[in-house]
């Protein structure tokens, strides 16, 4: 993909930019030194020229308005609107070097046509020296101008006094006039010799390549470009995507094994594939070894992760290997177990009726589900104040319970929304956490672990629910030769089933006390 939206982005970034009109920039070069003050000691000549400035003022003077209008005119488009005089700013650069001797000025110009180009530098740059050389003349001026006017007012009054005056207030006019002359031709004469700071250095030349665009270069960006924003995307995607995408990923994620995958199902009353059962007894049986009898508190992090339909496959595993078990339906406040296996009692014999009166004897009901056969302790309504029940006896109930079954598997509530599941993990084996990998992010299921392990509740791994059937077989967890969605491939004879044999070891060994 990423490969595709980069060459897709190349073409359509080369197609665009070969349609554009072409601009051509040309650059005029200015030398900015000292004037040389050896002609004057050695000639004894006198150089008029302007205070110093620095070579970034006469960057800021290039682009300032009297210039460009000045170039602008030279180049026969006077008058010059405002307008004009603003597109030709925008396509001027100046650029400054400051050398440690001397510096350098370039002033570039971009136009369509290259000979505007490169004759719009060439007249900014010479109105740039022009006005560097009016700067060390302006005063020179002005006092040309004031003696020129001190010899005209002279000239006036010597007329006016004609030969009635005497002859030495004339000869003293005469005599001032004589001096303001004689300044007046050296000022005259210093005009010429005026320099500036600035001169051509290498006038611009018509370029004979275009700056832009460049299709092939803006091509190889917008590909590059494009691979960035492809992963960009995918990676902000990832972070912000606090949802499992895998199984694989949900063990990296808690750090636990993965006991069992189970399929998206594709109806809520389908049962849950028999060899995935299979295989969470398998891995439930390799965790708890040596515990006897076998506690197993199923839950998960919030609800509608499939917790339910996990502890029914469970049960009906274990069942199927000749296990005596027991289904406790702890899910007092939305109660859904016992009426998907189909179990009924009277008010009696309802878990809520055994944990108010906590040395009764318990009667569970069996029921037979999916060729299984198991009891169960049942919740067929909501309870009030369950937690309060749980409380004060679960651990009694369980402890009456533990002499009459081989494993007691648990239905509880989430254990982030409610805390009922807190209340009965410490009476267990161990935790069976159940992952929705489409229901539950990667916070949640680590706030209701920590739970767990800050009270000291073993974790005995974790069964990943709603997965597809393409991402089991990649991940390796899942099963080659598919699901079974319905119960008709089962053995006759429990003793052929490996799991069934295995089971019935364990139990042998554990009534005679080996």
């Amino acid at each position: 993909m990423a490969l595709s939206v980069a060459l897709g982005a190349a073409l359509l970034t080369y197609y665009l930019s070969s349609r554009v009109t072409p601009t051509y920039e040309s650059s005029a070069t200015l030398l900015g030194s000292q004037p040389n003050s050896s002609l004057q000691n050695s000639f004894g000549i006198t150089l008029v020229t302007a205070p110093a400035l620095d070579m970034r003022a006469f960057g800021a003077a290039a682009t300032s308005s009297p210039l460009l209008q000045t170039a602008l005119e030279s180049m026969g488009l006077g008058p010059v609107s405002r307008s004009l005089l603003d597109s030709f700013k925008r396509n001027v650069k100046v650029r400054a070097e400051v050398l440690a001797q001397s510096s350098l000025l370039h002033i570039t110009v971009t136009n369509a046509n290259r000979e505007t180009a490169a004759e719009a530098a060439n007249a900014l740059a010479q109105a740039l020296v022009s006005w560097d050389v009016r700067r060390a003349t302006e005063s020179l001026e002005t006092a040309i101008s004031t003696l020129e006017g001190e010899i005209a007012s002279l000239d006036s009054q010597i007329a006016y006094l004609g030969s009635g005056a005497a002859d030495d207030q004339v000869a003293g006019l005469s005599r001032i006039r004589s001096e303001r002359v004689l300044h007046l031709n050296a000022a005259r004469a210093l005009r010429s010799s005026a320099v500036g700071q600035v001169a051509l250095l290498e006038p611009a030349a018509v370029a004979t390549h275009p700056v832009s665009p460049k299709p092939a270069t803006s091509g190889a960006i917008a590909f590059i470009l494009g691979l960035f924003a492809v992963y960009l995307i995918v990676f902000l995607r990832a972070a912000l995507d606090l949802r499992f995408r895998s199984s694989e990923e949900l063990a990296t994620t808690t750090g636990l094994p993965i006991l069992s995958e189970f399929p998206r199902l594709l109806n809520a009353g389908d049962e849950l594939p028999k060899e995935a059962s299979d295989y969470l007894q398998a891995g439930l049986q390799f965790a708890t070894v040596s515990d006897y009898p076998k506690v197993l508190l199923v839950t998960s992090a919030v609800q509608a992760e499939g917790k339910s339909s996990v502890a029914i496959a469970l049960a009906k595993s274990y069942a199927r290997t000749d296990y005596r078990v027991l289904l406790i339906d702890a899910d007092m406040r939305k109660p859904k177990l016992t009426a998907r296996v189909g179990a009924s009692g009277s008010p009696q014999n309802q878990l809520a009726a055994h944990l108010a009166s906590p040395k009764s004897q318990p009667q569970p009901a069996t029921v037979h589900h999916g060729g299984a056969a198991f009891d169960i302790l049942p919740t067929s309504t909501e309870v009030n104040a369950p937690l309060d029940l749980l409380t004060g006896s679960i651990g009694t109930l369980l402890a009456r319970l533990r002499d009459q079954y081989d494993v007691i598997v648990i239905d509880s509530p989430p254990v982030l929304p409610v805390a009922d599941s807190l209340v009965i993990a410490p009476h267990t084996t161990g935790v069976v956490m159940v992952a929705g990998i489409t229901k539950v992010d990667k916070r949640r299921i680590l706030a209701a672990m920590g739970l767990f392990e800050r009270m000291g509740v073993r974790i005995l791994g974790v069964v990943a629910t709603g997965l597809e059937q393409k991402t089991m077989l990649r991940t390796g967890v899942g099963y080659g030769y598919g699901y079974e969605h319905s119960e008709k491939r089962r053995s006759s004879n429990a003793q052929t089933d490996p799991l069934a044999a295995a089971g019935q070891l364990e139990l042998t060994r554990k009534q005679h006390g080996d």
